[in-house]
C-alpha cells in the first residue's frame, strides 16, 4: 500500500497562494460586478420604463433597489469569504507538491538521492514528480555504479601495488605509478561518499 502524505499546514507557498487568491478574486469580482451592474441597470431601465406613473415607478424603484442593495451587502462578503476557501484549497493542491518537489531537489544539489516525489493522489505536478522520480532514480542509480566501479579500482590498484614487489625497476616505475592512480581514485572514491543514494 502506498504511503500517504498528510500536510497539516495549508498555507505553505505563502507568495503563490496570496497571487492565486488575488487571481480567483478578482476574476470573480469583477465578473460578479460586471453582471450585477447589468442587472441592475435592466431593473432599472424595466421599471421606469415599463410602470405608467411616476409614483409608482418610484414606489417600486424605491423597495426593489433597497432590496437588491440589501442582499449585494450582505452576499459580497459571504462570497469573497468562500472564493478565499476555495483558493486556499486549489492552491494548496499546486503549492504543496511545489514545496515538496523544491525540498526533494535542495537534497539533490546537496547529494541526497534518497528523497521521494510521491505525492498526494489529488495533488497536482503528478506528471513532474513522475519525472524528477525517474531523474532522481536514475542519477543514484548511476552514482551507485560509479562508487562501486571506484571500490573495485582502489582493490585492484591495492592488489597490483603488494604484487609489484620495490626490488625491480620497472616494478618501481610500476609502484609509482598505481600509487597515483589509487590516491586519484581513493580521493574520488571520497568524493562520491558524500552523495546518499537509493
Amino acid at each position: 500500500m502506498a504511503q500517504q502524505f498528510q500536510r497539516k499546514k495549508f498555507i505553505i507557498g505563502a507568495e503563490f497562494q496570496t497571487k492565486y487568491m488575488g487571481i480567483m478574486l478578482s476574476n470573480v469580482l469583477i465578473t460578479g460586478l460586471v453582471f450585477g451592474l447589468g442587472v441592475y441597470f435592466t431593473m432599472v431601465k424595466v421599471i421606469n420604463d415599463k410602470l405608467p406613473s411616476v409614483e409608482g415607478q418610484m414606489l417600486v424603484s424605491d423597495v426593489v433597489l433597497s432590496e437588491v442593495n440589501r442582499y449585494l451587502l450582505l452576499a459580497l462578503p459571504v462570497v469573497v469569504l468562500v472564493v478565499v476557501i476555495i483558493s486556499i484549497f486549489i492552491s494548496h493542491k499546486i503549492a504543496g507538491p511545489g514545496y515538496r518537489l523544491s525540498r526533494v531537489l535542495d537534497g539533490v544539489a546537496k547529494g541526497d538521492f534518497t528523497g521521494s516525489t510521491k505525492l498526494r493522489d489529488k495533488d497536482e505536478l503528478q506528471t513532474l514528480a513522475k519525472k524528477m522520480s525517474i531523474a532522481n532514480h536514475n542519477l543514484s542509480s548511476m552514482i551507485s555504479r560509479q562508487k562501486n566501479m571506484i571500490r573495485v579500482l582502489v582493490r585492484e590498484f591495492n592488489a597490483l601495488k603488494k604484487a609489484t614487489g620495490p626490488d625491480k625497476s620497472k616494478a618501481k616505475k610500476l609502484a609509482v605509478l598505481t600509487e597515483s592512480i589509487a590516491k586519484k581514485a581513493g580521493a574520488l572514491d571520497a568524493e562520491f561518499k558524500n552523495y546518499k543514494t537509493l
